[in-house]
């Protein structure tokens, strides 16, 4: 018969879980549709890999611990000991990569597009995250094989097959301590990187409220896992319960740390997944739109806060010429120089008509003769005195 703590665990994270790769693989769909695929994503799909290895792992080892025998010494789970010590770190890698992207990409709809300095910072922590990931993945890998080639972290019970291994307790000790140290670094970067972000709206502040109370009681319950863990080590026999509790706790934590982060980020991009064949998304997620090169056939993307807004007020007709000849390119219509220079940027023409719109020169238009206005007898074309009182008209 199953046990009914072991069922409970294994819905709870098979739902983390479901919720948690459909967040990475609807992102995935959005961007390649926006042809907006980048380094960012290759990380994501580590992390969703990770993610998946975290689910088998914690479901076997919780397991093991219920079907173990009480009179068997706890030695002779090193090797699944093992295991969970690379599952503290696969925990460490998913959540705070996820907590990262969760900022940094700005996936959430109350931010705007995302610093230089964001993306920088948030790429270097991933960086050094797996790396160190990595390292200990090939250190355990290598200490357990025959060789044990890294004495000074050998214990002194062997394992049945007659293999070394490393000081369990040791490491898992150290694993939580990295883990607890880890989220205290991912709320002070989240914080920092929050305030980056010049749109603080209500959304910013939900989600900011969201992520500082999940870091304060992924802390808490990581602290509580790694109690249980000095304790189970300290009686070897009977410790099973303990590290069943602790087990427990460490799905529990993980699986609803997915839930917390991915499912509004999932609602998010689900919604704007509806519009994605619209010419203009009416759900904007602006880390959808940060290649330019992809402007032109999402309008209203990642420059929507540069493009001119429209002016409210009430068209008013065009200045009248002062006397003078009005197609003069030298001295314009009044014969003077300082007019002809500044009247297109008049102060009546400001109070009148706004500030004036600049726009760059195109590239298939011939270059504009020196001593002449903007579109004026330029090879021989002549435009009306309204081109230069409103542009936007041409």
């Amino acid at each position: 018969m199953i046990d009914p703590d072991f069922f409970h665990v294994l819905i709870l994270t098979l739902v983390g879980q479901v919720i948690a790769q459909t967040f990475v693989v609807t992102r995935l769909i959005i961007r390649y549709k926006r042809r907006n695929l980048d380094w960012d994503d290759v990380f994501m799909m580590i992390a969703s890999f990770c993610c998946a290895v975290r689910t088998a792992t914690v479901i076997l080892e919780f397991h093991e611990f219920i079907s173990a025998p009480h009179d068997v010494p706890f030695v002779a789970s090193l090797r699944l000991q093992h295991f969970s010590y690379i599952n503290e770190h696969l925990y460490f890698a998913v959540m705070y990569l996820t907590i990262m992207a969760f900022n940094a990409l700005c996936i959430d709809p109350g931010f705007n597009v995302p610093s230089r300095r964001a993306r920088t910072i948030f790429r270097i922590l991933l960086g050094f995250n797996m790396a160190s990931f990595i390292a200990f993945f090939f250190a355990i890998l290598f200490q357990c094989s025959p060789i044990g080639f890294m004495g000074w972290f050998h214990a002194s019970s062997v394992t049945p097959a007659g293999a070394h291994c490393v000081n369990v307790k040791a490491l898992l000790i150290t694993a939580s301590v990295t883990v607890i140290v880890a989220e205290f670094l991912a709320m002070i970067s989240m914080t920092w990187i929050l305030s980056l972000y010049p749109n603080r709206s209500l959304a910013t502040l939900l989600h900011s409220v969201t992520i500082l109370v999940f870091a304060f009681a992924t802390v808490g319950l990581s602290v509580y896992s790694l109690f249980l863990k000095i304790n189970t080590f300290n009686d070897h026999i009977t410790g099973l319960s303990e590290q069943r509790t602790a087990t427990i706790g460490t799905a529990m934590e993980m699986n609803v740390a997915l839930v917390l982060v991915c499912l509004p980020v999932l609602g998010a991009q689900l919604f704007g997944a509806l519009s994605i064949s619209s010419r203009q998304p009416s759900f904007h997620i602006p880390c959808l739109y940060r290649n330019r090169s992809v402007a032109h056939e999402y309008p209203g993307g990642n420059d929507i806060e540069m493009q001119p807004q429209a002016s409210t007020r009430a068209p008013s007709p065009p200045l009248a010429p002062p006397a003078g000849d009005p197609h003069d390119p030298m001295y314009g219509p009044s014969g003077n120089p300082a007019w002809a220079r500044n009247y297109p940027f008049s102060s009546e023409r400001v109070d009148r008509m706004g500030p004036p719109v600049v726009r760059p020169p195109s590239p298939l238009l011939p270059p504009v003769r020196a001593g002449t206005l903007r579109g004026a007898d330029v090879h021989g074309v002549r435009t009306s005195e309204d081109s230069l009182v409103n542009p936007r008209r041409h």
